[in-house]
């Protein structure tokens, strides 16, 4: 679970380097020294050097005395790991915090439902998860968080949903 925190911490720096410098043509980043966790290699994990442009891994060098590219800035990945993105593979934006099954459907609007769904996605974000799958929704929440994510007008994971739940009669989302 330490590792998991490392990790994420480092993640998180590299995206506020890049954030604060989006605004001026490719923004490239150069992370030395930084341990290098790949699920291919288990058993060699060895530091290295990872080039980011513009918030996207671009070159993982895997040996010393890489030389730094021109115009990057470097940022010491000492003491950290990289990991790739992880992938939650069963979630319910739209579900929230809901306490229970009416919390879910019945009393939250549509409106509320997607807000509290990009709150959720922006969280799972923040946790090292690049990726989800929605398996049921309400209204088009997730579709909507999806799509306002690929827009750019909010940082998240790459959403996939299924839509809404195939049910039986007075099954769990027979409303």
């Amino acid at each position: 679970m330490k590792l998991f925190a490392v990790v994420f911490v480092l993640l998180f720096s590299v995206a506020a380097c890049a954030g604060s410098a989006s605004n001026q043509g490719t923004n490239r980043i150069w992370i030395i020294d930084v341990t290098i966790v790949s699920p291919e290699s288990l058993d060699h994990i060895v530091e290295g050097n990872v080039l980011i442009e513009d918030g996207r891994i671009v070159s993982v060098e895997r040996r010393k005395g890489t030389k730094k590219p021109a115009g990057a800035t470097v940022v010491s990945g000492k003491g950290q790991f990289l990991i790739p993105g992880l992938i939650d593979s069963h979630v319910h934006l739209s579900y929230g915090n809901a306490k229970t099954q009416e919390d879910i459907d019945l009393y939250a609007s549509l409106e509320f439902r997607a807000i509290r769904g990009l709150e959720a996605a922006q969280r799972v974000l923040r946790a090292g998860y690049t990726a989800m799958a929605d398996l049921s929704i309400s209204g088009r929440v997730s579709l909507a968080v999806r799509d306002a994510i690929e827009a750019g007008l909010f940082a998240g994971p790459r959403v996939s949903s299924s839509g809404r739940a195939l049910t039986t009669r007075q099954g769990l989302d027979d409303w």
